[in-house]
């Protein structure tokens, strides 16, 4: 069980890089190459969410969270489940943030893009490895 908890734990991680690219990269309008490769794959953002939607709920099945907990708040009462609701708001605010903005060529949404996806990225290392 631990090498497939290792495995989800790999394929989340890349995943996220590949949803994180796919929102910073993915300009129709733009001349760059990496934007350019991003869009001919487009819609590469709703797959990458169905796979860490299964890759996380796996973790946290892993770790002994269950729908029970989760559902009764008894979850969000420790203090990973605090960080864990911290984190998975961040990352409903960056879903938001992209289904209303989108693609937009803006210097706005790029740091804004950027600025959620590191308070993920830290709130994710956070879950891992705790402050305290």
């Amino acid at each position: 069980m631990t090498l497939l908890y290792l495995l989800a734990v790999y394929v989340h991680i890349v995943t996220v890089a590949v949803w994180f690219g796919a929102m910073l990269f993915e300009d129709p309008t733009s001349v760059r190459i990496m934007s350019r490769m991003a869009y001919k794959v487009h819609g590469i953002g709703g797959p990458s969410l169905v796979v860490l939607t299964l890759t996380g709920a796996f973790m946290l099945y892993h770790r002994g969270v269950t729908w029970q907990s989760i559902i009764g708040g008894e979850f969000f009462a420790t203090k990973y489940g605090q960080v864990f609701g911290l984190k998975f708001l961040f990352v409903l605010i960056l879903i938001g943030f992209q289904i209303t903005i989108g693609n937009r060529p803006s210097q706005l949404s790029n740091f804004g893009y950027v600025g959620l996806v590191l308070l993920v990225i830290a709130v994710s290392v956070w879950l891992v490895r705790p402050i305290v």
